[in-house]
């Protein structure tokens, strides 16, 4: 079943993980390779206990297990590659290369944190204290999952590792997913607290 998939695709996620840690030990370039095919072989899979989980509709925690897979593997794979990718050359970051695995652990973190605050305020059934509206929620919803539609794990980011690798630009690739992240990250968080502050206002001035 849909939970079968998804079990196996965390274990892919796994070792694709422990492929970047034991390239970065032998330096051998070709395990790293391993983990971009395992990266997609996961991503195949995301899509597939996905699709069983909604033709089948009776696996319990599905969406609980399969939430976890891809948010620690998300989290693991970026952080990872950036200190793998701190031990190579890029042409266009140069000796700052050197300090690529800060940025990914930064974009590890506020990518994962991304997906979760698209996954609780796209769910009306949870109580915001100050409700948000669903127009303002939505806007910040569908403005991150576009972005991370496009070039985030689900989108173009599995062919993209393999294409930036090849023409030694992985380093510069990573920086700027990061970069993108921690800007959406903040941004986004930004728009939502303003949006908390700007009803609980008008909420207490109706109250007075």
């Amino acid at each position: 079943g849909a939970n079968g998939v998804t079990f196996l695709s965390l274990i892919v996620a796994l070792a694709s993980c422990v492929t970047i840690i034991a390239d970065f030990f032998l330096k051998t370039n070709y395990l790293i390779l391993v983990s971009f095919g395992l990266f997609n072989f996961w991503g195949l899979l995301d899509c597939v206990d996905g699709n069983i989980a909604r033709s089948i509709k009776k696996e319990k925690y599905g969406d609980f297990l399969d939430a976890i897979a891809g948010y620690v593997y998300q989290g693991l794979f970026i952080g990872l590659l950036g200190f793998r990718c701190a031990q190579m050359k890029d042409v266009v970051l140069g000796d700052f290369n050197q300090y690529i695995s800060l940025f990914s652990c930064l974009g590890a973190l506020c990518s994962t944190s991304i997906i979760l605050f698209n996954k609780k305020f796209s769910e009306n059934s949870l109580d915001y204290g100050p409700r948000v509206k669903n127009k303002d929620r939505n806007k910040y919803v569908k403005f991150a999952s576009r972005i991370w539609g496009e070039i985030g794990f689900g989108g173009a980011m599995p062919i993209l590792v393999f294409v930036f690798y090849f023409i030694d630009l992985l380093s510069f690739f990573i920086f700027i997913y990061s970069i993108l992240s921690i800007l959406l990250f903040v941004f986004g968080t930004s728009y939502l607290c303003f949006k908390v502050f700007k009803t609980n206002r008008v909420d207490s001035k109706k109250e007075m």
